[in-house]
């Protein structure tokens, strides 16, 4: 694969008829150098495809950053109090709701079955995992008073299993939060992208052939 510069088509006596000035018609010499490697991708065989490392990028390492940005939550609540973990706690609660959110509200404007499928199953994960979280916070907010309580205090035992079963019970279902969270944020993203790589494809792949 090749960056490029020179029309598909042999040129015209306009620099702005052939295939890369009539992607800037607007601009009398057609589109500069930085736009020209922007815009195209020379294959051997002579067609033109969008860059696509972007989205590969995107795809790639999307799914990664959403699941450990997620355990450095859940390692949160089992070593800080709630008090320096509610801002940040409360943040993602609000960003992933407001996600699930478009997950919904984007489906009715979709017309083909096969469309809808991807934003209903991310909005149903950023759904289920708004109600982990939900969960974590009661878990570490009851756990963190109940062990304040001067009775639970003078029994070492029962703060030993309190603090286990607590920390147990968020683990595993923060972990489950983090999953859901990462499941839905996978599939959107790869929705959108094939989206932008079959429109960039039409747009400019079907008018070199």
């Amino acid at each position: 694969m090749i960056i490029a510069y020179e029309p598909i088509h042999p040129p015209s006596t306009s620099p702005s008829t052939d295939a890369v000035g009539s992607l800037c018609p607007g601009h009398p010499h057609g589109c500069g150098i930085i736009q020209r490697f922007t815009l195209m991708v020379l294959y051997r065989e002579g067609k033109t495809m969008p860059l696509k490392w972007t989205s590969k990028l995107s795809q790639s390492i999307g799914y990664i950053i959403i699941f450990f940005a997620g355990q450095t939550y859940v390692l949160g609540l089992l070593s800080e109090p709630i008090e320096k973990i509610s801002s940040i706690a409360l943040s993602s609660l609000g960003a992933i709701v407001a996600l699930a959110a478009l997950c919904f509200a984007i489906v009715p404007c979709l017309s083909s079955e096969n469309d809808k499928m991807a934003p209903l199953y991310a909005g149903e994960k950023f759904f289920h995992a708004t109600l982990l979280i939900i969960q974590t916070l009661f878990l570490k907010y009851g756990a963190d008073t109940f062990l304040t309580y001067s009775l639970i205090k003078s029994q070492h035992w029962l703060v030993v299993a309190l603090t286990i079963l607590t920390s147990v019970l968020i683990s595993g279902i923060g972990l489950f939060a983090v999953l859901n969270a990462a499941w839905g944020f996978d599939s959107l993203n790869k929705f959108f992208w094939q989206r932008h790589d079959e429109r960039m494809h039409n747009q400019y792949i079907s008018k070199s052939i």
